[in-house]
């Protein structure tokens, strides 16, 4: 059987779940929010905004790789939308799933500040957003990019296509 990873991560407020949800409403993949992964004692550290250890975050991955092995079992098509604000955090799962295609989510600074504010789920106000920028670290795995400010869906889809049929 073969499967179809789309691991989509990106600075807080780029739009990770938009493009996920598009993939799963015009290209038939089932999106995965690798927030639902987060382990207790680091939404209680993310709640308090205290810092977030990288053995925190290592559980964290353990936990979703764990996910998107028992998903690929009932889905063909998965893709997974989580910051990955780490190198090791990527590296780790492209480990685990060498076959997963990585899309970086990019939208300027002001857009992804804006988005972050509306946000009902995982606000922490921008002082917070900024500084979990300040820690996404550069991307060293190979990956292809979606531009996302607002152009709108019809733009999200087109990258999207080109890359989840190989054109990229």
């Amino acid at each position: 059987m073969s499967h179809h990873l789309l691991i989509i991560f990106g600075k807080p407020g780029a739009g990770k779940s938009y493009v996920a949800d598009i993939a799963a409403h015009s290209f038939g993949y089932f999106s995965h929010n690798g927030d639902t992964d987060i382990p207790t004692d680091m939404k209680d550290a993310l709640f308090q905004k205290k810092e977030i250890t990288d053995t925190m975050r290592r559980q964290f991955l353990d936990t979703m790789i764990t996910s998107i092995t028992t998903l690929l079992k009932t889905h063909d098509n998965l893709a997974v939308h989580q910051t990955f604000i780490k190198k090791f955090m990527r590296k780790k799962v492209l480990d685990a799933f060498p076959y997963a295609k990585f899309i970086l989510v990019e939208a300027d600074d002001a857009i992804r500040e804006k988005r972050y504010m509306k946000r009902e789920y995982f606000n922490l106000g921008l002082p917070y957003l900024r500084r979990m920028t300040d820690l996404f670290e550069p991307v060293q795995i190979s990956h292809t990019i979606v531009k996302n400010n607002d152009e709108g869906a019809e733009n999200v889809t087109a990258q999207l296509e080109k890359i989840i049929r190989g054109n990229l």
